[in-house]
């Protein structure tokens, strides 16, 4: 049984969690684990580099644990590109996976922000729409969604987030707002937009996620924790 899609997505997004100023070092490395229902479920690594002009990022993503419930995989993600008036804006995207997730592929090159299809291993889901990659002009591809998401950021820029993501088959959306009750909280939302089938629509099209921020110092804030709920019960990243 694998994973559901959705929570690959969101445990991606804690990527990026990982300690202080991680967008700003060079080359740093952490790692992630990954629970549901207090079990271990799987491991997350990430490096990251950027500056006021350019940013480049490598994630891998790995089962770990609850033997027998989830099916073993491994995913690879790369991304580089220019930073300008503060968005990022991806050049070179290329994602490789293993085992269950086999197959899922893919490799995108950009022109003045419109995406092109290098490689694409993942076959589209029986009845799927098509998606003209010309398009998706201003999108970004998961991995910078992930960064853009979860980099640390000043009190003026916390929970204010709303990014367009174009994976070479499906169209979707994330966003961020404060919780009312939790200064140092965002609710997240995840919502399919196009390229699913009908049916995956029809059954449910937001998936809504929890994040928990710490002060950091020169005034900042770096997310600690994504919560949401799963499948199989209350799944919970957390630093190592």
């Amino acid at each position: 049984m694998p994973i559901p899609r959705r929570l690959v997505l969101v445990l991606g997004l804690a990527l990026l969690a990982a300690r202080p100023g991680l967008a700003q070092e060079a080359g740093g490395q952490t790692s992630f684990t990954i629970s549901i229902v207090g079990l271990t479920a799987g491991r997350l690594a990430l490096a990251a580099d950027s500056s006021d002009t350019r940013y480049a990022v490598r994630a891998r993503a790995t089962s770990a644990g609850l033997a027998g419930l989830f099916s073993s995989f491994e995913v690879d993600q790369k991304v580089s590109g220019r930073v300008r008036a503060g968005r990022l804006q991806p050049e070179a995207y290329e994602a490789r996976a293993k085992g269950a997730r086999a197959g899922r592929g893919a490799e995108m090159r950009y022109t003045d922000g419109v995406p092109s299809l290098v490689t694409l291993s993942e076959e589209p889901r029986p009845g799927a729409p098509v998606i003209d990659p010309a398009t998706m002009g201003g999108t970004v591809d998961p991995l910078t969604a992930i960064y853009a998401v979860l980099r640390t950021v000043p009190s003026a820029a916390l929970c204010q987030l709303d990014l367009e993501i174009y994976d070479g088959h499906r169209h979707s959306r994330v966003t961020l707002r404060p919780l009312s009750d939790d200064p140092l909280g965002c609710q997240g939302n995840y919502r399919r937009i196009n390229g699913y089938p009908p049916e995956d629509i029809a059954g449910r099209r937001d998936f809504p996620f929890v994040m928990r921020y710490a002060s950091v110092p020169e005034g900042r804030f770096e997310v600690r924790e994504v919560t949401l709920d799963s499948t199989y019960g209350k799944a919970r990243v957390t630093r190592d």
